[in-house]
């Protein structure tokens, strides 16, 4: 979000991560999304824009009504370095590849070492669905395990 208010551009994959992440996880109504990038997109085309929405959101042509992006699996299938992610929030930057997707469950401890407080210099996640924590550890790209250090035990930042 934060390269799409910066430059008006957003990769058609964070478009439909997004998109999911509005819909599914928040319950906001495509339409909201979809007004939205229509003002903020340099490139924006009424039928792409809008048809991504209506095709996340499972309706339209292709009424498929359980269209669910996972943005952890998707930030590990496409960033496993984190790269965008420390491009676009470079608070995050001394943070590890294990853990820069989901740095909410590090300890307090962990997060200063690597100069991030949770609601100071980055946001507290609004919402944390159950489909997103099989994603945490010993997960790496394409559904393959081994990335993540299977001895470093990473406990639950506590809310």
């Amino acid at each position: 979000m934060r390269e799409l208010l910066h430059t008006g551009f957003m990769s058609n994959r964070g478009r439909q991560n997004v998109a999911s992440f509005l819909v599914r996880d928040l319950n906001i109504p495509w339409t909201y999304g979809a007004e939205w990038f229509e003002q903020q997109l340099l490139d924006h085309d009424p039928c792409s824009n809008y048809g991504n929405w209506q095709y996340v959101a499972g309706v339209g042509n292709d009424p498929r009504s359980d269209r669910y992006f996972n943005v952890i699996k998707q930030a590990k299938d496409y960033d496993p370095q984190g790269d965008f992610v420390k491009l676009w929030c470079p608070e995050l930057k001394e943070l590890g590849a294990n853990v820069i997707h989901h740095p909410w469950v590090m300890r307090a401890d962990q997060l200063k070492l690597g100069g991030v407080q949770l609601g100071v210099t980055y946001p507290k996640p609004i919402v944390e669905p159950e489909a997103w924590k099989k994603h945490y550890f010993g997960y790496s790209t394409k559904g393959k395990l081994g990335s993540a250090n299977p001895s470093e035990k990473v406990r639950r930042h506590r809310k």
